[in-house]
């Protein structure tokens, strides 16, 4: 019997925006960084600094990934 790895998946980009869009909406964009973008998606910031260069495009990104899943509404 394989002993079990303690090998976590990294999170998906969808629940990282989702993190960050959680952290803006309790904390305001001014405050919402990269410590708390990480708690909230369960990961560590070296994952989303490997993956965002910084704060400033995270949040930028976030938002406009929260843009684009809003429906449209027609009246």
């Amino acid at each position: 019997m394989r002993p079990r790895s303690s090998y976590k998946a990294p999170p998906s980009q969808a629940l990282v925006y989702s993190a960050v869009v959680q952290s803006m909406a309790e904390h305001g964009p001014r405050k919402m960084n990269m410590a708390l973008a990480a708690r909230i998606a369960e990961t560590d910031r070296q994952f989303l600094y490997r993956n965002w260069p910084d704060r400033r495009v995270l949040v930028h990104e976030g938002r406009r990934e929260r843009v684009a899943a809003r429906p449209v509404r027609r009246e």
